[in-house]
């Protein structure tokens, strides 16, 4: 889809796209031949080649920062059992706050119940 120049061929492209979307490659830079053939591919193989392995791979690797808790560093505490939930539920970004009610459309308002000031994120509790 592109011309000689390596600019968009926008003779072709228009026959096949609305201009509404036309518009929208207009600031999109056009594929360089200098990185090889623009063709779709499996990113986790060399070879460009799904398999099952290598979505396994992918799937199970940590993606992101890692926040690093152990089990043994929460739930060794000597204190009650809630508190030890709690805990293991914070550090893994699982506690069910407002601002994530409000997301699931359970509640209303996403205010902090005590002070009615700021949302009720992880944050904030």
């Amino acid at each position: 889809m592109t011309d000689a120049n390596g600019c968009w061929d926008w003779e072709r492209i228009s026959h096949f796209l609305p201009e509404c979307i036309l518009w929208k490659f207009v600031g999109i830079k056009p594929p360089l031949m200098q990185f090889g053939s623009d063709l779709p591919g499996w990113r986790w193989e060399q070879n460009r080649c799904f398999t099952t392995k290598s979505a396994y791979d992918a799937l199970s690797a940590p993606s992101g920062p890692v926040v690093d808790f152990k089990w043994a560093s929460i739930w060794n505490l000597h204190v009650p059992q809630r508190v030890k939930v709690f805990l293991w539920l914070s550090a893994y970004d699982r506690l069910l706050t407002n601002s994530e009610r409000i997301r699931r459309h359970i509640v209303a308002f996403d205010r902090f119940p005590w002070c009615q000031v700021y949302a009720e994120s992880l944050n904030h509790v």
